[in-house]
Parts: structure tokens; sequence; C-alpha cells
């Protein structure tokens, strides 16, 4: 589960399992290539997904 701890409160995905917040940061908030990077994977995996659905 991410989440953006600084704005939000934690999340509780595995309440019933785990008493506590389980948090894994991957990246900066503020970083702009990595930010890109992932929009930009997104929507190659959107784009691939439309042209698969209409073959």
């Amino acid at each position: 589960m991410l989440s953006a701890p600084d704005v939000a409160q934690p999340v509780e995905p595995f309440w019933p399992v785990v008493d506590g917040v389980v948090a894994l940061d991957v990246v900066a908030v503020h970083a702009m290539t990595v930010n890109l990077g992932v929009l930009a994977a997104g929507l190659s995996v959107h784009a691939a997904a439309l042209v698969a659905t209409r073959e």
C-alpha cells in the first residue's frame, strides 16, 4: 500500500493480522523524473491495453 504519510492518515491494510501501520516509502514525493517515468509507464500500459482490445 502506497500513501503519502505527510498528507493523509496512515492506512492499516493488514489490520486483523498486524497491529500497526505497514508502510513502504518507494520514492520521494518531489522526484519529478520518477513521477514522469511512472506517468509514462501508466500511459504506455493503457495504450497497449487499448490496442490489444481492438484486435
